[in-house]
């Protein structure tokens, strides 16, 4: 009688006593396991060749984890900490803001001091990405720099209350600040921008932000670095000193007024 299973081929003789002489093979990638033959029952046999599956079930298993494992330690081999941004001076913010009050936090600047171009990903405000709970983040955009006079697309940093930041300074045309995805922009060596959060307050307290991540492709590799950065306040029920600029009223007929 022959009992074959998934890389095991047993062999059982039946002799005049009704006994079994069994001959059993364990094959497996790694080469041919003879365990020891001898007169047995035929429940015995099966019971071993059972065991043996088991076995080989556990060995395979083990080794599916080894590779799992290797293959996700390769996948990260790439990811660490980056110098290609340039370290700002942290920025110093300190505002009053009402619970429902939107507004754009534009005062975070990045430089690529790097001698290859850098694809952002993403950024975050540490160490509390809700500030808390008392803000909620909107939406996060880039606001790339034209540094050319009289140029139409760029505005200074601060605080504002529209979106994109829009105003009129000096008494001058409307400047709308040009956005764009922040996933995705690929920032120049030498190439200037600052990064947008446009955040609304949803309960009184007090916040702060400490740095900034920033994470970027460089060279194929993902990198992240931290910015010191100094931007902390107040949510309350009452007065906020986040007023509308005179720039930014002189442009209200754009709509873009938070």
């Amino acid at each position: 009688m022959t009992l074959s299973h998934a890389g095991v081929r047993g062999v059982f003789l039946v002799g005049r006593t009704g006994k079994a002489t069994r001959s059993l093979t364990v094959r497996t990638g790694h080469g041919v396991l003879i365990p020891r033959a001898g007169p047995t029952t035929g429940a015995t046999a099966v019971a071993d060749v059972v065991g043996s599956l088991v076995s080989m079930a556990r060995i395979r298993s083990v080794l599916a984890c080894v590779f799992l494992l290797l293959l996700l330690t390769s996948c990260s081999g790439g990811s660490g900490e980056g110098d290609a941004i340039a370290v700002p001076n942290p920025n110093g913010q300190i505002i009053k803001v009402r619970v429902g009050q939107e507004f754009a936090y534009d005062h975070i600047f990045l430089r690529n001091g790097g001698q290859e171009p850098i694809t952002l990903r993403a950024a975050e405000l540490l160490p509390d990405s809700h500030l808390g709970g008392r803000i909620d983040t909107l939406r996060i955009v880039v606001a790339p720099l034209n540094l050319a006079p009289n140029n139409r697309d760029s505005t200074g940093g601060g605080i504002y209350t529209s979106f994109p930041p829009t105003t009129a300074e000096g008494g001058g045309p409307c400047i709308v600040q040009r956005i764009e995805p922040l996933d995705g922009y690929v920032l120049a060596p030498g190439a200037d921008t600052r990064i947008i959060f446009l955040m609304k307050a949803v309960k009184t307290g007090p916040f702060r932000v400490a740095q900034n991540r920033v994470t970027y492709i460089e060279s194929g590799d993902e990198r992240f670095q931290l910015l010191p950065n100094e931007f902390k306040g107040q949510v309350t029920d009452g007065p906020t000193d986040v007023e509308r600029m005179d720039g930014e009223k002189a442009c209200a007929s754009l709509g873009n007024l938070l």
